[in-house]
């Protein structure tokens, strides 16, 4: 994050630094008044130019920046609001899996079924269902409808389990297009 502003403002002194070069190139090859004229103006114009320039790639770094900053807050609030709702194991679980991890993920959930808090457990089996259907095993993924539809008293049956896995699933690829990943892993 800092490397970039970094850049910018790197890129700034440096060009400072040449636009001085250019005004006394400028005078050394002109010799006269008018050479002078000529490089302090050309030099002008390059400054402006450079300006513009330095501006435009600062503005551009800047912007970076900012989206940078903006993902990395929306990742710190996403994971504060995971942790109290779905606790810390659940919580690591969601970012393995958001990266592709489906493995990690698996082990993390399957923590999740020692803890103390009903919710956290139940938690644990929709990422299970979700990390099997995101890897395209719905065999596996088939096993789990009929138990989330045992622990959840809005899903009522193994197919709505289905269906709430299979919009779980595609938020899943919209979170991770969102933080610039490929939707489906490979």
């Amino acid at each position: 994050m800092y490397g970039a502003l970094g850049a910018a403002v790197s890129s700034i002194v440096w060009g400072r630094d040449d636009l001085l070069g250019d005004a006394a190139r400028g005078v050394v090859v002109g010799g006269t008044v008018g050479g002078v004229h000529g490089a302090v103006n050309e030099s002008n114009r390059k400054s402006t130019e450079r300006a513009r320039g330095a501006q435009a790639d600062q503005n551009t770094q800047l912007a970076q920046e900012n989206r940078e900053l903006a993902d990395r807050n929306r990742q710190l609030e996403l994971e504060k609001e995971l942790l109290a709702e779905i606790g810390p194991d659940n919580t690591e679980a969601v970012r393995k899996l958001i990266q592709c991890d489906h493995q990690g993920a698996v082990l993390a959930a399957r923590r999740a079924a020692d803890s103390k808090d009903e919710h956290f457990r139940d938690a644990g089996v929709w990422i299970e269902a979700i990390c099997a259907y995101d890897r395209r095993d719905l065999s596996t993924a088939h096993m789990f409808y009929p138990r989330l539809a045992a622990l959840d008293s809005k899903t009522e049956t193994a197919e709505d389990a289905e269906l709430v896995v299979i919009n779980l699933t595609t938020a899943l690829e919209d979170t991770r297009e969102s933080f610039g990943l490929a939707r489906r892993c490979k």
